[in-house]
């Protein structure tokens, strides 16, 4: 894979939105942009450099303070039985549960890329609403309380 030059992180982003038909942000702070795909709100794209991209969305309603909580995201991410190639983790500045995966740029810029953000926007929105509805529940011991699935929405094992 060849590296991108210290002067063309930007240009990365700035790629992907004009080949995927996203308003290019007139300014790239920090080498991070948001996107919203198919209604998934704030997707956001961080270059960390040596061609790595992060993709990633916070996930609110989640006690990161909770022990059980904290081992049931764990279990989640084990074998991506709930993440599929996703992971989950904690943004320590906002103390918020964060979904993510790191891509290389080249993916990033493939033609697939957007298909790609889309599955993830799903995951995310699943994520959002019965993920976290189910993660208190099981918690609580009440796990058959939790609505099903709508369609086209990745069922999450805990």
């Amino acid at each position: 894979m060849n590296q991108i030059a210290e002067d063309e992180p930007k240009t990365v982003l700035h790629l992907f939105c004009e080949f995927n038909g996203i308003e290019v942000p007139e300014d790239i702070e920090n080498d991070v942009i948001a996107v919203d795909i198919d209604g998934v709100s704030e997707l956001w794209l961080s270059y960390l450099g040596d061609g790595e991209v992060e993709v990633y969305a916070e996930i609110e309603g989640i006690d990161v303070t909770d022990p059980g909580i904290l081992r049931l995201l764990l279990e989640a991410n084990f074998m991506g039985m709930a993440t599929e190639a996703a992971r989950l983790s904690i943004n320590p500045v906002v103390d918020l549960v964060v979904l993510s995966e790191r891509w290389d740029y080249e993916r990033l810029l493939a033609e697939e890329a957007l298909a790609d953000l889309a599955r993830f926007a799903r995951l995310v929105a699943s994520w959002r609403s019965e993920g976290v509805a189910m993660l208190k529940s099981k918690k609580n011991g009440d796990e058959d309380e939790v609505a099903p699935p709508t369609e086209d929405v990745t069922i999450l094992r805990l």
